[in-house]
């Protein structure tokens, strides 16, 4: 596919998100997979995770976990960067085969919409392979790609734990290959055809430097991170210099659970040597995917709980036929709101 006729694909998603639908039998497929082979599902209310917590691991790790996990949030809340040893040593511990799925569950609904959005820019922009997933964690979205796309993935993590535990949950899946390595790694040169960071890594002049690096010619790069990333000035200056051209803007996210509620994250498609600069109305067309067609589906007290989701919303609004009643039992959530 040329150069051209992805950013084509891509000026076409730009007017319509729902170019970025799977149907609803595809995405289901999906979250059934995360659901049985990840034990990723909709997470439970707090009281109830500190019980399964408690359960599946033992006071030792919950108290470890709490602690670890508590210490990142007030880096965050002081708006500083979490030091690399204490987010590794986050990652270490939530890698193990007990816990892993219920510690991941609380980001399911960007896993999932991460995993279809993956398949949906595979499909659209027809991507060959490889591909490359940047803090790949234990790997569900590698094994999502083997499964559903059949291309061959590698996978990246600082964290030894975190690969040996992708390594061994994905030893029968074909086309899967884990490092613990960095983008750093010189044996990535313009090698993939499509480069993922899922809320993974800084995005930074130096990321993104050896994020276009690792891109074969007309590659694509998706990054899912805050908003505020992707409108800084510094950001657009680095980009500008990194032959990284705009494709589309998007949001993921969606019903993370009883404690926090909706949560959303940007999402950003570039192009290697693409020719269309980030439009100075990079916030609004990023919020149009929530504002003009999620908070509809999501408000409505007939949408199922655990599919209050970008890749559910889209799957209904693109395939009516195909969506499954609904659940009443899933419960009511509180209304949606702005970005």
């Amino acid at each position: 596919m040329t150069e051209q006729s992805r950013e084509d694909v891509c000026r076409k998603i730009v007017q319509d998100k729902l170019l970025l639908a799977l149907p609803f039998a595809q995405v289901l497929a999906i979250d059934t997979y995360l659901k049985e082979e990840w034990i990723i599902k909709l997470p439970s209310d707090p009281e109830h995770f500190e019980k399964e917590l408690l359960k599946a691991a033992g006071g030792k790790f919950r108290k470890d976990y709490n602690t670890l996990y508590y210490k990142q949030a007030d880096y965050l809340i002081s708006g500083d960067p979490i030091p690399p040893a204490l987010e590794q040593k986050f990652y270490d511990l939530i890698a193990g085969e007990k816990i892993a799925g219920l510690i991941h569950s609380k980001k399911r609904t960007f896993i999932l919409d991460a995993a279809a959005l993956i398949i949906s820019l595979i499909k659209n922009l027809n991507v060959c392979g490889p591909i490359l997933d940047i803090g790949c964690s234990i790997g569900y979205h590698c094994g999502v790609v083997a499964k559903f796309a059949g291309l061959e993935i590698t996978g990246i993590d600082s964290s030894k734990k975190t690969i040996s535990e992708a390594k061994r949950r994905n030893k029968n899946t074909a086309k899967t290959t884990f490092k613990a390595t960095t983008i750093e790694n010189e044996e990535f040169a313009e090698k993939f055809d499509l480069v993922c960071a899922i809320d993974s890594i800084e995005i930074n002049k130096t990321n993104l430097t050896l994020i276009s690096k690792t891109l074969k010619p007309n590659g694509i790069a998706l990054l899912i991170n805050d908003l505020e990333v992707f409108t800084s000035p510094e950001f657009k200056k680095a980009l500008a210099i990194e032959d990284l051209g705009f494709g589309f803007t998007d949001v993921s996210g969606g019903w993370i659970g009883e404690e926090t509620g909706f949560e959303a994250k940007a999402v950003l498609v570039l192009i290697k040597g693409g020719n269309h600069p980030l439009p100075s109305d990079l916030k609004q067309q990023a919020e149009s995917g929530w504002d003009n067609l999620f908070k509809d589906y999501a408000n409505d007290k007939t949408t199922r709980k655990d599919q209050k989701t970008q890749a559910y919303c889209r799957a209904k609004l693109a395939n009516l036929p195909d969506l499954q009643p609904a659940d009443p039992t899933n419960g009511p959530t509180p209304p949606i709101s702005n970005l």
